[in-house]
């Protein structure tokens, strides 16, 4: 059921996520044009607008599934999802899992708009695109650790959004709070935000793994210590700590524990 679940998911969403990508897709496209041409005034600005514009894909699919989400699970069309013969979590996570995927588009999406930029930036340089890269990305002068340390950290920070706009969602739609609408959805939102700073940073300061910011190596120990003693010496932190990711997740699941547990428990439809 689950896998039926989820396959008419992509299906009633793929239309309103084409045409969100569509729309940005062309925008870079003329952008990619106006950089070919080399237009005088046009091109710097065009080159950089396509630069913006590519990854807004991601943030304007995770926007239109959200609007998906709210109006098929509490909204004008919830009386049919919940009159389904399937479970709460099944249904939450066939939206979270079609939101992953569809995200995941739009990230390749917008990495191939970035490597066609790439590529005409090249060109116009008389550069071949490796050199290009070295010599724009100061990505090549970071330990490879740190540059796989930020890909991990984009992934779960993706992750924990779907999870918890989700989840914080159906926990705003509870009948308690059924007359404020989707305010209370938004009042959700920031009390999520300001738990995420206070859980990242109690992660990053008792993670019990740290990394030297001068030569980038990582050390084991906590780094509330060592920020203690700066503060104590009036000096800048010798360390940073690298738990937040895992600080995200472990909020991310038990917020997504707790709104299928609404939802199964405490549906309220509007």
């Amino acid at each position: 059921m689950f896998g039926t679940l989820f396959g008419y998911e992509l299906r009633e969403n793929a239309k309103r996520v084409a045409q969100t990508l569509g729309i940005l897709q062309v925008m870079c496209l003329v952008a990619f044009v106006a950089v070919a041409v080399d237009f005088p005034v046009f091109s710097g600005f065009s080159s950089s607008f396509a630069l913006l514009v590519a990854p807004m894909m991601p943030v304007a699919v995770l926007l239109v599934l959200a609007q998906e989400y709210w109006k098929s699970m509490h909204g004008q069309m919830a009386y049919f999802t919940h009159l389904l013969p399937v479970r709460g979590r099944d249904l939450f996570w066939s939206k979270v899992l079609v939101a992953l995927v569809y995200a995941l588009v739009a990230i390749v999406l917008t990495l191939v708009n970035w490597g066609v930029l790439a590529l005409l930036k090249a060109h116009k340089a008389e550069l071949s695109v490796q050199e290009f890269w070295h010599r724009t990305a100061v990505i090549w002068d970071l330990p490879s650790w740190i540059v796989w340390f930020a890909v991990v950290a984009v992934v779960v920070q993706l992750v924990t959004i779907v999870l918890e706009v989700a989840a914080g969602m159906s926990l705003s739609a509870r009948e308690r709070w059924q007359k404020h609408g989707f305010g209370a959805a938004i009042v959700g939102f920031v009390i999520l935000y300001l738990a995420n700073q206070v859980v990242s940073f109690v992660a990053m300061a008792f993670f019990p793994l740290m990394m030297d910011v001068n030569t980038g190596e990582l050390r084991f120990g906590f780094w509330v210590t060592d920020l203690v003693n700066a503060l104590l010496a009036d000096t800048d932190p010798q360390f940073v700590g690298i738990g937040a990711p895992v600080g995200a997740v472990l909020l991310a699941i038990g917020v997504a524990w707790w709104g299928v547990r609404s939802i199964e428990c405490h549906t309220s439809v509007r």
